[in-house]
């Protein structure tokens, strides 16, 4: 359950941007946005997913299940079901599949989980998406316009052993410059899930300047990452240098199979080198190349005088 609300709320920013508004007359809601099941083989799960109308005029609502994916940057992708390997697409069955909402109605949809009793245990995954039927408008509108919003279901399939069930993170690179001017400065690390469950992983940068001294930290956020797919996190650096070497340790976090934490590491390093850091060595060069042309011609007059031309007597 801690997991499920975990992930609800880690992916309610980004849910939230597959609905299109349609019209100002009405606004479609649905929740639960996503769904964390542990399903037998063979066994059947229902539920209740409950579609709002929060507008003022009436709207027709279709609901069909879809495969979805989620890019190394955190869009969502959709595509028919049984299109992807861990799909759980096929097992939702939906009743009923089309209604009306009247202005403030809510309307429970009931969902049937069904896992077939031959299927590979770990991660499955799909999507119920809630969509608007096209023909409604805005007033004074000629465009028409539709809404779709999903549900996302997370269903884990345990195995004969606990060795059938597993999460790996590898750290595939952490893409930071190899030198700034300064704050703000963009941290970041690429990860990717070995595993094959989905799992949260969470990430950190502790950074250190000459002689290990301690000069910040920085949170990368924390992210759902699908079995056999890459996600990235990103943070920012506030901090003010001058002119300084940093190192930073990424360290990424996630619970295992076992829900013990495990921590991935990996170390980069940056150069700052602040505008008033290229304006004194700037200075600091031109002075040298005026101190040594100065010195330069003073010897070679001092050379003159002591080696130049004597005049013979006779």
């Amino acid at each position: 359950m801690g997991k499920a609300v975990l992930i609800a709320v880690l992916l309610f920013s980004q849910l939230h941007l597959l609905s299109i508004p349609a019209s100002a007359q009405w606004a479609l809601r649905v929740s639960p946005a996503t769904i964390d099941l542990l399903v037998h083989r063979g066994e059947t799960v229902g539920m209740l997913i409950n579609a709002a109308n929060t507008g003022d005029a009436r709207v027709t609502v279709r609901v069909y299940p879809m495969d979805f994916r989620i890019g190394k940057g955190g869009a969502f992708s959709f595509s028919e079901p049984g299109d992807e390997s861990y799909s759980c697409a096929t097992w939702l069955n939906i009743d009923p599949a089309e209604f009306e909402l009247l202005p403030g109605e809510t309307r429970g949809v009931e969902v049937a989980v069904s896992v077939p009793p031959e299927v590979e245990p770990g991660g499955h995954y799909g999507a119920l998406l809630f969509e608007t039927m096209p023909g409604q408008r805005e007033m004074g509108s000629p465009v028409t316009s539709t809404t779709r919003i999903a549900s996302l279901f997370y269903v884990t399939i345990p195995g004969v052993t606990d060795a059938d069930v597993f999460t790996g993170v590898e750290i595939v690179s952490v893409p930071v410059p190899r030198w700034v001017r300064g704050a703000p400065v963009e941290l970041g690390v690429v990860v990717h899930n070995t595993g094959n469950v989905h799992l949260v992983a969470a990430g950190k940068a502790y950074l250190t300047g000459f002689w290990g001294r301690k000069i910040g930290e920085v949170g990368l956020g924390e992210t759902v990452v699908l079995p056999q797919s890459e996600r990235a996190m990103r943070g920012t650096w506030e901090g003010t240098l001058f002119l300084e070497r940093v190192k930073a340790k990424v360290v990424v976090g996630y619970f295992d199979e076992r829900g013990e934490l495990v921590n991935e590491a990996a170390m980069m390093s940056f150069w700052v080198v602040s505008w008033q850091a290229v304006g004194v060595l700037g200075g600091s060069i031109v002075v040298c190349a005026y101190l040594l042309r100065r010195r330069k011609h003073r010897r070679g007059g001092a050379v003159a005088a002591v080696f130049g031309p004597r005049i013979r007597r006779r």
